[in-house]
């Protein structure tokens, strides 16, 4: 006998297998085919009991009203541990519900409304993702569905950061990426065939305070869930994470290895091959694509216009992994602006501010090419 059949005491027998209320029992020589086919029944019935329960109770509550609820003391179920599954049913209708995927995937959506839910479960299903893949993807969808569609259009700004910023619009730039000046008296000992750059002055003291305003008045322009990448030296990293931290949350200290040789004590200290980039976000977002390590490896640029030049490849790379195409960069000390020239050759919007004209010129220059 190959169908399944429910006996007078309610007990399903299906080729060689009785399912018992407290256990399963095997009657006569089931083949392995059988076998497989009780477990299919078994792993189908698994989610199809909630649906069936929570489809249940939703029936008695609204056409026999009051007197539902003795039935289901006097049947012996606990109402309470099945509201899950009654407020699943009434979330996602029977003509919205996938046949492939499994109750678990769609309690996991059933808090958004229908139009979301239509979409991750389509995703799910082309996908074949498990419910666990699911419930990080719903966890992405939640925390996109929290920041403000606009953004602001593509500029370049030549003035100071701390007053032009000020002009920005609240919650219109999805991600801060900078080199701020660190107040290290740096100068570029690179050559090629043109002269040295001049020294980089700054007091250190004046760097970090520029840092600590610029950042407080970017934050409310960042929209909520929003990352920022803040470059930095070894030198001045516990003054910069100190900073950053009093208006986000730092998540890495990434380490860009650059592939390169390096000056200074040739032979009294160690040849320096990387740069740092502080890693923080406002509230929460997820990166995008594979989990990358927090060591990117991306060659130095040759600095022939600009000393302290940061490679385009490794700015397109931190782009992509935190924006979507259409949303807004934003670079306050845009320099040469090889941050806005990443973010256009990716899609993306961009604003940079630079108050120095012979870099605002060059970076208009380099976004024009």
């Amino acid at each position: 006998m190959n169908e399944l059949t429910v006996n007078g005491d309610n007990i399903i027998e299906l080729t060689g297998f009785k399912l018992l209320p407290n256990g399963l029992q095997v009657t006569g020589n089931p083949s392995i085919d059988d076998w497989i086919k009780c477990g299919r029944f078994i792993k189908s019935s698994e989610g199809a009991v909630h649906w069936w329960i929570g489809d249940w109770i939703r029936h008695g509550e609204n056409v026999y009203g009051e007197k539902y609820s003795q039935y289901i003391d006097e049947l012996g179920f606990e109402y309470g541990t099945l509201r899950d599954d009654v407020w699943v049913a009434e979330r996602i209708e029977l003509s919205r519900r996938h046949d492939n995927l499994s109750f678990g995937h769609h309690r996991e959506i059933a808090s958004f409304e229908p139009i979301e839910q239509d979409r991750l479960l389509a995703k799910a299903e082309e996908l074949k993702i498990s419910v666990k893949d699911l419930r990080t993807m719903k966890h992405r969808m939640a925390l996109e569905l929290q920041r403000p569609k606009e953004s602001s259009d593509s500029n370049l700004i030549m003035g100071d950061c701390l007053d032009e910023i000020s002009k920005l619009a609240d919650n219109s730039i999805d991600m801060l990426c900078t080199d701020p000046p660190y107040g290290i008296d740096f100068q570029s000992k690179h050559r090629v065939a043109t002269p040295r750059f001049d020294k980089l002055s700054g007091d250190k003291s004046q760097a970090l305070l520029l840092l600590d305003d610029m950042l407080r008045v970017s934050e409310p322009k960042l929209k909520p869930n929003s990352h920022i990448y803040i470059f930095t030296s070894w030198k001045v990293l516990g003054e910069f994470k100190e900073i950053v931290s009093k208006y986000f949350n730092i998540k890495n200290v990434l380490v860009w290895k650059k592939n390169n040789w390096s000056m200074g004590d040739l032979e009294g200290a160690y040849a320096q091959q990387y740069e740092m980039i502080i890693f923080a976000e406002k509230g929460r977002r997820h990166l995008n694509g594979d989990r990358n390590t927090d060591i990117l490896e991306f060659d130095r640029v040759a600095n022939l216009k600009h000393p302290t030049e940061k490679p385009v490849p490794l700015l397109k790379f931190i782009i992509e992994k935190s924006t979507l195409e259409g949303e807004t960069v934003f670079d306050p000390f845009m320099g040469s602006g090889s941050t806005c020239v990443a973010a256009k050759k990716l899609n993306r919007k961009y604003i940079g501010i630079e108050i120095d004209e012979q870099w605002y010129k060059l970076a208009q220059e380099n976004i024009d090419k």
